[in-house]
């Protein structure tokens, strides 16, 4: 299984333009048909650039963590992150742990308004379910995204 877990993980990064050493896809350029297809009906993304104690991107998921559930989740996710930030993303790899694959390596992002950038690193979690993304949970450094807005 662990192997399909990484192959599905590898197309969802491809469609979402997440793949090594490039700019993130607009989001307007991207088939959320084609990526829903890859995720649970139980999808669950809790992004910290949501989380209303952050308040960075407002308005966006629960009350309680940020979390956005449901497969139409991540197009919500990446249409308001995009509205925020540029992202491209440098010296990424995959890491398989079974059930849960890793993504990890550096961003360079700018603020859509402020043309502020900066460089970070970050890890983001891809918990599986029968070769399915069930959640995905990145971990960032939310204070150096509040800088650049």
């Amino acid at each position: 299984m662990s192997s399909r877990n990484l192959e599905t993980v590898h197309r969802f990064l491809d469609l979402v333009g997440e793949s090594t050493d490039h700019k993130v896809i607009a989001s307007s350029d991207i088939d959320f048909s084609r990526i829903t297809a890859l995720l649970t009906s139980e999808f669950v993304i809790r992004n910290p650039l949501f989380h209303p104690e952050h308040g960075i991107v407002k308005g966006v998921g629960d009350d309680i963590d940020g979390s956005l559930r449901g497969p139409d989740a991540i197009e919500i996710d990446l249409k308001a992150t995009a509205s925020l930030f540029e992202f491209s993303v440098r010296n990424a790899e995959l890491k398989d742990a079974g059930d849960v694959i890793l993504f990890l390596g550096n961003i360079s992002v700018r603020g859509t308004e402020s043309l502020r950038s900066m460089e970070t690193g970050f890890v983001e979690l891809f918990f599986m379910k029968d070769g399915l993304i069930d959640r995905i949970e990145p971990y960032l450094n939310v204070n150096a995204f509040r800088l650049i807005l």
